[in-house]
């Protein structure tokens, strides 16, 4: 009763460009520490921060929060609007002020941002 089905060389074929793509994506590289450092980092400080809040002055704090105001700014109409939509357009001194603002957050670049947006539902390999 040991009954073994055949298998064809295209499920072969599927199934190695499946483990494939696993291994590739499991490697360890700098792309995957970078993230790890950055995020260690951003933590410490935060907690630092939150260690010396209470020594700051009026101005420190009024500096952060307009700094926070135009991060949001920068995520909203410049990484969501305007690098990924296509119907929003400016001009290019837009263009620029909220490129510069975007970049007040430390996020990803843009062009990563368009990408993972516009490809979100994707999916290459299903096991």
């Amino acid at each position: 009763m040991n009954a073994t089905v055949p298998s064809t060389s295209d499920d072969t074929r599927d199934v190695n460009k499946c483990k494939n793509k696993i291994t590739k994506k499991n490697r360890f590289n700098l792309d995957s520490l970078t993230p790890i450092i950055y995020f260690s980092t951003l933590h410490i400080i935060a907690i630092h921060g939150l260690i010396t809040i209470f020594s700051l002055k009026v101005k420190t704090i009024l500096w952060l929060l307009f700094l926070y105001e135009i991060g949001c700014i920068g995520i909203t109409a410049g990484a969501h609007r305007l690098w990924s939509h296509r119907s929003y357009k400016v001009n290019l001194p837009l263009k620029l002020i909220i490129l510069a603002f975007f970049s007040v957050n430390a996020q990803v670049i843009i062009k990563k941002k368009k990408i993972n947006n516009n490809n979100n539902q994707t999916i290459s390999c299903v096991i």
